[in-house]
């Protein structure tokens, strides 16, 4: 085989169940596998993203405005996450106010997306709750099967 058919039998080479996944294909699959995994899972990775976030958003902020050390732009940036109200009372004006405006929108979607997450997980957990499939450790009581309302 020549040179040029080796590297494109190579690139296009088959597995067992057909063509190899792409990067985008593999973390789609990941994300996939993280969100079946339940709420804890999910809280985990919001968490993990927004400290990411984060942390990026405070090295912008050291290396743009060199206000202060790299560890409190980190920690004026998690200010404005977790506190909406933090911007009121940014004195600077300009482009690090929309900077910090921007940070303060990403905070206010992180916490509803985490109030959504933890209401969800709670629904969930009531449903398997309501639908009686949970174990009895309880001894010396009677079950009646069929209770309904038609019952009495």
């Amino acid at each position: 085989m020549d040179e040029k058919k080796q590297r494109s039998f190579k690139r296009f080479r088959k597995s067992k169940w057909g063509e190899r996944p792409s990067f985008r294909e593999r973390i789609n699959y990941w994300f996939d596998n993280i969100m079946t995994k339940g709420t804890v899972a999910k809280v985990a990775l919001l968490i993990g993203f927004t400290i990411i976030c984060t942390n990026i958003a405070g090295v912008i902020v050291f290396l743009l405005f060199h206000k202060s050390g790299i560890r409190d732009s980190i920690w004026t940036s998690f200010l404005h996450v977790l506190d909406p109200g933090t911007i009121a009372g940014d004195d600077e004006k300009g482009l690090y106010l929309f900077v910090m405006f921007i940070l303060t929108m990403f905070g206010l979607l992180f916490i509803s997306t985490l109030i959504g997450l933890l209401n969800g997980g709670m629904n969930a957990k009531m449903e398997r709750l309501a639908k009686g499939k949970s174990r009895v450790l309880e001894r010396g009581h009677t079950v009646i099967l069929g209770y309904n309302e038609v019952t009495f």
